[in-house]
């Protein structure tokens, strides 16, 4: 089961996405956006989640993760 704080986030990616989208038409994500895949993929990791997909397209995104353990 994924935290709160882990939702929020995921939450407040998804409107940074729709406004990006909708001002910016789609530039690449701030290095330092923690859902950035550089950034997103070892946090999983030392959560203990493996990541299986991570898409950042101009008008989606997407990242899954599997529980390890």
């Amino acid at each position: 089961m994924l935290g709160a704080g882990f939702a929020a986030l995921v939450a407040d990616r998804a409107a940074l996405t729709a406004t990006r989208t909708f001002f910016t038409s789609g530039r690449p994500l701030d290095p330092d956006d923690p859902l950035a895949e550089e950034n997103l993929r070892p946090s999983l990791d030392a959560a203990g989640w493996a990541p299986t997909c991570y898409e950042d397209a101009p008008r989606q995104f997407l990242a899954r993760a599997v529980r390890i353990g």
